[in-house]
């Protein structure tokens, strides 16, 4: 595999006017950025995701979440073409590599609060500051303030959420509940009160 090096020595130029030529930057000659890309696309360079990654800050990755209620998987045409088509348009624009998060048929609903929460982590390349497993019904939303965290809960379900367990990001030391009662163990938050249907609960951490 061709790296950056290679396509420099190939084209007599240095390796910073190669990656300017592969990231679109306007400062080198419209000649230059051609040839680059010539010999880049004859050698068969491909960048190095991981790398540029950690330089840009950016993952590049682009992904596709969907709820296969029918089990039907990928091999289903409506499925199929959705994504050969998402993967052409993404080439076409220009994103240089595509890494694409394959879903994965859901079971039962017990498992799609897992399966998301592990694809959102991995598309952002950061843990989710609050997630709560084991009831398919429950929705949750967080707002971070400095070192404070604020999670509320809810139920969409008909029957009682029994003392349920909040995995955090990272380790608090204080815990304030609203319309609730709980413990805080570290990085997890236990309640001991039930979330009646269609109930709210709220806390608070720092």
């Amino acid at each position: 595999m061709s790296s950056l090096k290679d396509l420099a020595r190939e084209c007599g130029v240095s390796v910073a006017t190669v990656s300017k030529a592969l990231n679109g930057q306007h400062d080198i000659s419209d000649a230059t950025r051609a040839r680059v890309r010539e010999a880049a696309e004859r050698l068969g360079y491909v960048p190095n995701m991981a790398a540029r990654s950690m330089k840009t800050n950016r993952t590049y990755n682009l992904g596709v979440l969907f709820v296969d209620e029918r089990q039907s998987g990928l091999g289903h045409e409506y499925f199929s073409a959705v994504l050969d088509s998402s993967i052409f348009a993404f080439s076409a624009a220009s994103f240089g590599s595509t890494n694409m998060l394959l879903p994965t048929t859901v079971f039962r609903n017990y498992l799609r609060p897992r399966q998301l929460a592990k694809g959102i982590e991995w598309l952002q390349g950061k843990p989710l500051p609050a997630t709560c497993f084991g009831h398919p019904n429950t929705y949750m939303l967080c707002r971070r303030n400095g070192d404070q965290l604020t999670v509320g809960i809810w139920n969409f379900f008909s029957d009682e959420i029994f003392t349920p367990e909040i995995n955090l990001d990272r380790e608090y030391t204080s815990l304030d509940c609203y319309r609730c009662e709980g413990s805080l163990d570290g990085s997890k938050v236990k309640l001991s009160t039930d979330i009646a249907p269609y109930g709210f609960a709220c806390f608070t951490v720092k």
